[in-house]
């Protein structure tokens, strides 16, 4: 059954043979949408053709068979498709730039691996160079301390000669029994000042020359007993000598190494010295036990140690040797001598040299009990230098310093040279302006210079800036898998959302006209007066989408019935209602259609109301007819808004037969 609704005087008039045009269309004045919308349909379906009444005519009656599973509702504007769901999405929703968020993603990413390396380097970096510092101060500290301790200890040694060399002088000085004096208990009262002024040995050695040297070699005979050593008046064996012996020099000296077996007389008569008729025999001597074989040795009779005393009688000042090794010691390595004048009197300016004061020292014994234990591989190298060698550096030898042990590396300068930056240099010489003014022919002076090792530095370097590094690039790491993680878990929710919302759109866009679905959109805005609360921010800087999301949530997915909900959106929203003069509704009734379908399947009920409402909605399309809906089970409402609505709705009539 169908059922025309119209006026009977317009039907009438109406020619049944033509079909509308859109002139007519743009002479209404409430259907002027109508002809946009027909525009908008040509240029989005080019493939999809408006009918004609001849095509009805010709088209056969028979209805359509294709199951499609959902019952589609065909605007007069647009044929739903894939490509209406896109467009409602590109208006409606986000516009989404794969392309600028990947470069967004990988600039993000590259500046994440940028700054987690800028980190690391920086962390490793000032780690390290923290380290660096608390090593660099340790070594400048203790090389602080050695230059502090030297300069002590050379003045303690000029101290000492000068304290020693005064006792003779003060016992002896009014005697003027010069050179036959021997200091009573001299064992006893040099046995500390051996240790204050950190020397091996502490000798005695008055000056003679050869018309003193007979008297004074019966006088040691004599006196022999005084230096309280057996061993000096009874031959220990065949090589040894005796005080008897006399004044002695070494036979093989010049050759390098002192050899006692090849001990001669000394004649005298060095034609290199400035005093070549004196003798300095070592007369008293501290320790006895070890060093009583040195007891009338010619002090005089080597080179540098001739030169060094040649000074000390021409300037009457303290001097020292060259480094050299000495046979005082059962240790082999670096040794000089320091000599103070003793005098006959205390009037210095007129004074005349009658003896000297020898402390034999070694470079090794100046280092030892300087540095912490915790100080290891410190390098030292000694360098000595000459006035009359334009001073240059004669000899140069390498210590190395480990705490309070002190090793010999051999002779040259053996320094690792990678620390080259390092070096400090320390000056040990004795009062270098004094013995300048004096202008000493053979001025020596030593300088040391102090390096850090590898070792050294290996203690205050550790694993800590490494471990610091990666535990940094480990928190960066974890970070940036944080932020891929919430990035992807934002892209996997953003196209849930916009596949519900494509879903929705597609929904949206098969019920209604494109006019009314941006309507509809928009019912959400609230009007000042309307609203029971207000917004957070104005509607106009709230997006489209956020909008729909909002409208939808509200109005057909809310699962909350309260009436208090349904009453705010019945408040807050606009009603979409518009009035149309020329309208005419037709309504489709299947006849008998509940007995019918109480004698057949569910699936021939379905396939029957799939394959007219589907003909139905083809012949309404072809003829731009507006489905309304469907009421109960088997009534369909169509509508006509075009102005001969009534002649149109007939030949849609006539063609769903």
């Amino acid at each position: 059954m169908i059922t025309l609704s119209a006026n009977d005087e317009e039907v009438g008039k109406q020619d049944l043979s033509t079909t509308p045009k859109k002139n007519d269309i743009r002479k209404h004045p409430r259907l002027s949408w109508a002809e946009d919308e027909t525009e908008d349909f040509t240029m989005k379906y080019p493939n999809m053709k408006h009918s004609t009444d001849d095509e009805v005519e010709s088209s056969p009656s028979n209805k359509s068979t294709i199951n499609t599973g959902i019952i589609r509702k065909l605007s007069i504007s647009s044929l739903p498709s894939t490509n209406d769901v896109d467009h409602i999405s590109d208006n409606i929703l986000p516009h989404k730039n794969n392309r600028t968020i990947w470069c967004l993603r990988l600039t993000t990413m590259f500046a994440l691996v940028i700054a987690t390396v800028i980190v690391a380097v920086l962390t490793f970096v000032f780690s390290r160079r923290s380290e660096m510092e608390v090593f660099e101060t340790h070594y400048y500290e203790s090389v602080s301390k050695i230059k502090e301790i030297i300069t002590i200890d050379m003045n303690t040694k000029v101290n000492v000669g000068r304290t020693v060399s005064a006792q003779f002088t003060s016992r002896f000085g009014q005697q003027n029994q010069w050179p036959n004096v021997t200091l009573p208990n001299f064992q006893k009262q040099l046995k500390h000042d051996v240790e204050i002024a950190n020397a091996i040995a502490i000798s005695f050695n008055p000056i003679i020359t050869q018309a003193t040297r007979v008297g004074w070699e019966a006088y040691a005979v004599e006196t022999v007993d005084l230096l309280n050593s057996e061993q000096l008046t009874v031959r220990q064996c065949d090589t040894c000598r005796i005080v008897a012996d006399g004044i002695f020099r070494d036979a093989t000296f010049s050759e390098g190494q002192r050899n006692i077996s090849h001990t001669v007389d000394d004649q005298g008569n060095s034609v290199e010295s400035r005093h070549p008729t004196h003798f300095v025999p070592v007369w008293e001597i501290v320790p006895i036990e070890t060093f009583w074989t040195e007891v009338m040795f010619n002090l005089h009779s080597e080179i540098h140690r001739q030169r060094a005393l040649d000074d000390m009688l021409t300037y009457k000042v303290p001097t020292t040797t060259l480094i050299l090794h000495t046979v005082l010691h059962n240790q082999v390595g670096p040794s000089s001598i320091l000599f103070h004048p003793v005098f006959d009197d205390f009037h210095e300016p007129s004074a005349k040299v009658v003896g000297s004061i020898a402390i034999f020292f070694t470079w090794s014994k100046i280092l030892e009990f300087i540095l912490p234990g915790y100080i290891k591989d410190l390098y030292v190298v000694l360098e000595e230098k000459e006035k009359n060698t334009t001073n240059q550096i004669n000899s140069c030898f390498t210590y190395i310093v480990s705490g309070q042990n002190v090793t010999l590396l051999g002779e040259g300068d053996l320094h690792e040279i990678e620390y080259d930056d390092y070096e400090t240099l320390v000056h040990a010489h004795l009062t270098p302006k004094a013995e300048e003014d004096l202008n000493l022919e053979h001025l020596v002076t030593y300088d040391l210079r102090m390096y850090p090792s590898r070792n050294l530095q290996n203690q205050y370097l550790t694993w800590k800036p490494l471990v610091m590094t990666i535990v940094v690039v480990s928190v960066f790491i974890l970070t940036s898998g944080v932020f891929i993680l919430y990035d992807y878990l934002v892209y996997h929710r953003q196209n849930v959302t916009l596949q519900f919302a494509e879903q929705t759109g597609r929904i949206v866009n098969s019920m209604f006209p494109s006019t009314v679905q941006k309507r509809l959109f928009s019912s959400t805005e609230h009007k000042p007066g309307n609203d029971t609360k207000k917004e957070e921010y104005p509607h106009w800087t709230r997006r489209s989408s956020d909008r729909m999301k909002e409208f939808l949530k509200s109005g057909f997915y809310s699962k909350k019935s309260s009436d208090s909900k349904e009453t705010d959106i019945t408040k807050n929203t606009v009603p979409i209602a518009d009035l149309f003069h020329h309208t005419t509704i037709m309504f489709a009734d299947i006849v008998s259609f509940t007995e019918w379908s109480s004698k057949h399947s569910p699936g021939e009920v379905f396939y029957l109301l799939e394959t007219i409402f589907f003909a139905f909605d083809k012949a309404a399309n072809r003829k731009r007819v507006f489905k309304l809906g469907t009421i109960g089970k088997n009534n369909i409402l169509y509508f006509s808004l075009w102005k001969e609505n009534a002649r149109i709705l007939f030949v849609f009539y006539v063609s769903s037969r």
